[in-house]
């Protein structure tokens, strides 16, 4: 069953409820492989320590292993031991190299043991960055838990989504034209994915609404890594929609993969906006429409419709996640997270009514006596809009680049008086880097009287040099 902690632990200060980030990589636990109940010598200890496998059991227990007849019965548990202490070790070519040993063996296994040691293989090779190796191992493991488990095991999911996880990696490095086919058919794993926890679980669990939720922040952080092709001259706008306007002004000569990367953004939006809406219709049958699990989901919702311009709709979803935080016994930072999140972005979107939450948080921190709380988010400078981009030079400069901005912030939260303290660079590059400082936003600094500005706030610049070789 959802517990309150369900929607709270991943609520982070001065923004939406986190995605599950699946283009990160995975934290490996590579000693869930390890089988530390089989017998071996005395004067070799295979469990791990707290920072790393001891060295001198490493190659006393790789000495022991050699000395054994390979067609022991547990001669491929003490090999995945031992690639389990050398990753451990840090050692993971030696690893992947002792794990494909071990599964070359000859001879009869069991597919139940041997369908995590494809996995941990899969592990290894996504840890090195080799992801379609990785892949190829995890559809190993796949298929034997299929034939030892059957399909609805879940252990078929886990080792699904860790193909989806590397490729989404592969996806990063491909042309325009091959990243749509590689989100196609991790789209197609997640939908198995789904498919196996509505059989296990049913339509109407909660079970089911998490990874309704999982496949939601999927489409939306997919579509959000979708970028558009760099411009290459600007032309004259013709009538049409803000999209076509968009693609036609700034992409005249690329204009298909721009159309068609703009088209795949907006279609996975949607099908976000979809997954999260199942998702609130399930939470709400189960657990009531006023259960604080429903916060991660409607802030969630919230930012896809305001990412798509339906503002009153994603407006509605703030205020409503809000009265839910208000009313559940949840604790007072948790409360006063969900109340600045939501002003934060309306104030990101320029709306008056964010200046009625950050008085809210104000007021409910300063009854409670959390002062410290209340100055720390509100007293401090903290900007929520987008960060500002690297400057990439064309040449490698003789001498180190510096560009430092100092400039004030306004009680609305924009940036003013901006001032170049020290620069090096080309002017040009100067002036575009300053047209971002123009547009950041701030949340207002909070008194008793109400917001106020910052003064004095200093920028360096952040530089991609060119690679010497070019």
């Amino acid at each position: 069953m959802i517990t309150t902690g369900f929607c709270l632990m991943t609520i982070l200060l001065g923004s939406a409820a986190q995605s599950r980030m699946w283009s990160r990589t995975p934290n490996f636990n590579f000693a869930e492989y390890l089988d530390a109940g089989v017998v071996v010598p005395g004067d070799i200890d295979i469990h791990l320590s707290a920072n790393v496998a001891a060295p001198e059991s490493i190659e006393r227990y790789a000495l022991w292993i050699a000395e054994q007849d390979p067609q022991s019965p547990d001669i491929r548990t003490h090999m995945t031991n031992l690639a389990v202490m050398l990753a451990d070790a840090d050692r993971y070519e030696e690893s992947i190299a002792q794990l494909e040993m071990m599964l070359r063996l000859p001879g009869r296994f069991k597919p139940i043991r041997q369908s995590p040691r494809f996995r941990f293989l899969g592990d290894l090779r996504f840890h090195e960055g080799d992801y379609e190796a990785a892949i190829d191992a995890y559809r190993t493991a796949q298929q034997l838990i299929h034939l030892h488990a059957g399909v609805l095991d879940p252990e078929q999911v886990r080792t699904v989504d860790r193909v989806i996880r590397a490729k989404l990696n592969i996806m990063r490095k491909e042309t325009y034209e091959n990243k749509i086919d590689t989100l196609t058919s991790a789209d197609l794993d997640q939908r198995f994915t789904l498919y196996l926890n509505e059989k296990q679980h049913g339509r109407n669990s909660a079970n089911y609404a998490e990874r309704l939720l999982d496949v939601a922040d999927y489409m939306r952080e997919t579509a959000l890594s979708l970028r558009l092709p760099p411009p290459r001259r600007p032309t004259p706008s013709p009538k049409g929609s803000d999209e076509e306007r968009g693609s036609r002004q700034y992409y005249p000569d690329a204009r298909a993969p721009a159309d068609t990367i703009a088209q795949e953004r907006l279609n996975r939006l949607r099908r976000a906006t979809q997954y999260y809406k199942a998702a609130i219709d399930v939470l709400e049958d189960t657990l009531g429409p006023d259960n604080p699990a429903l916060i991660i989901p409607l802030t969630s919702l919230s930012d896809t419709l305001n990412r798509r311009g339906q503002y009153r709709q994603s407006r509605n979803l703030r205020q409503r996640s809000i009265d839910i935080a208000l009313e559940a016994p949840l604790d007072l930072a948790d409360r006063v997270n969900i109340i600045v999140s939501a002003a934060d972005s309306f104030h990101r979107r320029g709306e008056e009514i964010a200046l009625k939450y950050y008085q809210m948080a104000w007021n409910l921190l300063s009854e409670e006596g959390e002062t410290r709380l209340r100055d720390r988010v509100l007293g401090e400078p903290r900007l929520i809009s987008g960060q500002l981009q690297a400057i990439r030079l064309r040449k490698v400069p003789t001498q180190s680049p510096t560009l430092i901005v100092r400039y004030n912030v306004k009680p609305t939260g924009e940036t003013s008086e901006i001032l170049v303290i020290e620069s090096n660079i080309n002017t040009v590059r100067e002036r575009l880097w300053l047209s971002q400082i123009e547009r950041l936003v701030y949340r207002p600094k909070w008194t008793r009287e109400g917001p106020r500005g910052y003064s004095g706030l200093e920028l360096h610049a952040r530089f991609i040099l060119p690679s010497p070789n070019r």
